[in-house]
């Protein structure tokens, strides 16, 4: 009984029946081009990529250091995932980018070089030499923030809901072009639990399990079928590329 009742403790006060007041409609941030890296594990310290690889510190540090000198706004987030193509391995670090759906193979041997390569051809350089994989046109992603270290809220709910949405997509039959994974911290520790659909460029806040199959109708079967996504107004927190003023009107 005492564990029901600790779970039940940690559920009112950092999970899903804690109080979620606090308005999430405009968010986010404007940015114009998000990078998700395949970490291999969802064990991250507080700081990523603090304690990391030394390929995976000198990738994320080059990354980083350049993206004030930039035409466009990046966000960087990484992920459990040990790559995102059918070329994964632990032998290189996989960056996948939205909206443009490639990923960038980057060697282990000479990862901040390459990572300066990979970002300034995504700034338009296509002079420089990279190694890119373009994803299905049809390939659905949904990223949950899951970073314990960081937030209590986040690592309570992240994992709960990756179980939700898998399970979800198996039953759709959608499981085999739409993946699931585990994040980093997004921002918003507040409005957990935080989830991010691409290609719709979707992010949610206040998702419990039960809001699982409305995410997946609105960000991806809606998507789909009139190649934009069904506003939720309870759990919408923005969309990349717009401003959090754009959000608001949208979602008066």
């Amino acid at each position: 009984m005492a564990e029901v009742a600790d779970i039940e403790d940690l559920n009112a006060s950092c999970g899903f029946g804690r109080p979620m007041t606090v308005c999430q409609v405009g968010s986010v941030d404007l940015y114009q081009k998000h990078i998700f890296m395949g970490s291999g594990h969802a064990d991250w310290e507080k700081k990523f990529p603090l304690n990391e690889k030394e390929h995976i510190v000198a990738a994320v540090t080059q990354l980083k250091s350049m993206k004030k000198g930039l035409t466009f706004k990046p966000k960087f987030t990484a992920t459990d995932a040990i790559g995102f193509s059918d070329e994964a391995n632990e032998d290189h670090l996989e960056f996948l980018v939205f909206p443009d759906q490639v990923v960038y193979h980057i060697g282990k041997e000479n990862s901040a070089a390459e990572v300066e390569a990979m970002v300034k051809h995504l700034d338009g350089d296509k002079e420089q030499t990279v190694k890119t994989t373009e994803m299905p046109k049809d390939k659905q992603f949904i990223f949950v923030c899951a970073h314990a270290k960081t937030d209590k809220r986040c690592g309570y709910c992240g994992p709960i809901l990756v179980d939700e949405f898998r399970a979800h997509l198996d039953g759709a039959g959608l499981q085999d072009r739409t993946t699931v994974h585990k994040v980093t911290h997004v921002g918003g520790h507040k409005y957990a639990g935080n989830v991010i659909v691409f290609p719709a460029g979707e992010w949610y806040g206040y998702v419990k399990p039960e809001h699982v199959g409305e995410v997946v109708n609105a960000s991806i079967t809606e998507f789909e079928a009139n190649g934009k996504p069904k506003i939720l107004k309870d759990l919408w927190r923005g969309r990349m590329g717009l401003t959090k003023d754009q959000v608001k009107e949208m979602a008066a």
